[in-house]
């Protein structure tokens, strides 16, 4: 991960955020510092408390329209991708998978909730490729896979998984669709093939948070074939994983 972090005068320097409480602005900083290299923090009462921030503090950070707020207790920064942008072999992907698939970036490169949000208006994230010229829009599956940036190398990249996924009547948005080309570029199309035929074994009703769940978990424990997957399946599923046969130890009585 990144260790460097930014803060653009575009937010930091306006009216609306210097009218704050100096607390507040305080409280914004620090959650910029601690935050992962998609702009999300897992921590904020934590961080709250550790310099003497009030609750307050953190609400009209969320009012003000600078975090957004899920409810699980984690918090993005809004204008993260206005202030920061991360090279792509430091980029490590936030491990808040199922929050970051309800936001989109609008085209003032801010986050805002996908239900919110028409698809039009959305743009991808950008990368830096190097330490002066930006990689315009590419997907972290594309990249990760050596893939070209056009839209059907992505489409070739997931459509495996996808036809599957349709076969189920799960229907991608943009978001889903760039977190499903970055779990096969990690995992690979074999493994996430899988776990959709998993999904649609056991899930009473297979939805694709279900399956980020499968994948989040596959990623955790370094899954990268489709024989491990299928040991954590069964493990996971409770059933006795066979052992493979040892060598064979001759007994001999006393006497032989």
């Amino acid at each position: 991960m990144a260790q460097r972090r930014m803060f653009s005068q575009k937010v930091v320097e306006t009216d609306r955020f210097l009218d704050m409480a100096l607390t507040a602005q305080t409280l914004y900083f620090h959650l910029g510092m601690h935050a992962d290299d998609d702009g999300f923090v897992g921590n904020p009462k934590s961080l709250r408390r550790m310099i003497g921030a009030s609750e307050d503090d953190l609400k009209a950070l969320v009012e003000k329209g600078y975090l957004i707020l899920f409810e699980d207790g984690v918090v993005a920064i809004r204008d993260w991708l206005v202030s920061n942008y991360v090279k792509k072999d430091r980029y490590t992907p936030t491990i808040y998978t199922t929050d970051r698939q309800l936001l989109v970036v609008n085209r003032n490169r801010r986050y805002q909730l996908a239900a919110e949000v028409n698809p039009e208006d959305t743009v991808e994230p950008e990368r830096i490729q190097n330490g002066s010229k930006m990689d315009p829009q590419v997907r972290l599956g594309q990249d990760r896979l050596g893939k070209s940036k056009g839209k059907d190398s992505l489409i070739q990249t997931t459509s495996p998984a996808e036809a599957k996924l349709k076969n189920l009547h799960i229907k991608l948005n943009p978001t889903q669709q760039q977190l499903l080309a970055d779990y096969i570029g990690d995992l690979s199309s074999d493994v996430v093939c899988f776990a959709i035929d998993s999904m649609a074994r056991y899930a009473d009703k297979p939805r694709f948070n279900y399956l980020d769940r499968i994948l989040s978990r596959y990623r955790q424990s370094g899954i990268r074939t489709r024989q491990q997957a299928q040991e954590d399946d069964e493990l996971y599923q409770g059933k006795p994983v066979q052992n493979k046969p040892g060598p064979v130890i001759p007994i001999y009585r006393l006497g032989e």
